[in-house]
């Protein structure tokens, strides 16, 4: 399967510097290319944000959850200087550039794609742990498939 939304992806890749079918890659991965994708992080919340000044009388299931095409964190969305509300991620072009954004940036850190997208779904500590790097194989292998004209979500 191919996401519907190549245009847009390809335009938020090379805004970045990144490569247009890995970040398909990494979006079929992280939603199956569905722009409405939500993902609650329950630990999320108890771990890194209840305690957190910035989300006192706030809704936990909104702000410790994954949103859009590349299931982007609203915390970590503000902490790459997105100033929206956490359901502004659903929006194709705001997800993709933000979500484009911090990959560029952990590309920039971990420079390899294998690192760089473990750190993508496990965060920048935990590039060595057996589910990021399990992830980052997963989204190369569907990165080589797209490469070849034969990938399937």
């Amino acid at each position: 399967m191919k996401s519907p939304y190549r245009s847009a992806i390809a335009l938020a890749a090379h805004t970045y510097d990144l490569d247009p079918q890995l970040v398909e890659a990494l979006v079929l991965q992280e939603s199956t290319g569905k722009a409405d994708a939500f993902r609650q992080e329950p630990a999320f919340w108890s771990h890194y944000c209840a305690r957190d000044p910035r989300f006192v009388d706030q809704e936990p299931r909104r702000i410790a959850s994954s949103y859009g095409l590349m299931q982007v964190m609203y915390t970590t969305a503000l902490d790459h200087g997105y100033r929206g509300q956490p359901e502004g991620l659903f929006d194709i072009v705001t997800n993709l550039d933000v979500g484009c954004r911090i990959l560029a940036k952990l590309k920039r850190r971990f420079t390899t794609p294998d690192l760089y997208l473990a750190a993508y779904n496990g965060g920048p500590g935990g590039v060595t742990l057996p589910q990021p790097q399990q992830y980052a194989a997963t989204v190369l292998s569907r990165y080589q498939r797209l490469q070849a004209g034969t990938v399937r979500a």
